[in-house]
């Protein structure tokens, strides 16, 4: 039988050192890094696994879109050249047609 690795997970605080040296993370919204170190940006569960990291918010979160990505939003107000969209992102979405 196969042993499953539990993952280690800790509480961390925003600005607080999560990891540092060598290790594989995804881009997430949720950690920053600067030089060889990785910090956490909320507060949340860092876990650690297979020498990768990542940090699971434990309050709802925003949706940060990335390029490619198909969203779907509530028109907010029109513009001169566009729309306002709220696609519940922590920013303004402005749709633009030229």
């Amino acid at each position: 039988m196969n042993k499953v690795e539990k993952p280690e997970r800790k509480l961390v605080l925003p600005g607080e050192l999560v990891a540092e040296g060598e290790i594989a993370f995804q881009w997430s919204p949720y950690i920053i890094k600067i030089d060889n170190k990785l910090y956490s940006t909320v507060l949340g569960l860092a876990e650690t696994r297979e020498n990768k990291v990542n940090v699971i918010p434990l309050q709802g979160n925003f949706y940060y879109p990335k390029v490619g990505d198909l969203v779907i939003g509530f028109i907010k107000d029109v513009e001169a050249f566009g729309w306002i969209i709220d696609i519940k992102a922590p920013y303004r979405c402005l749709f633009t047609c030229f």
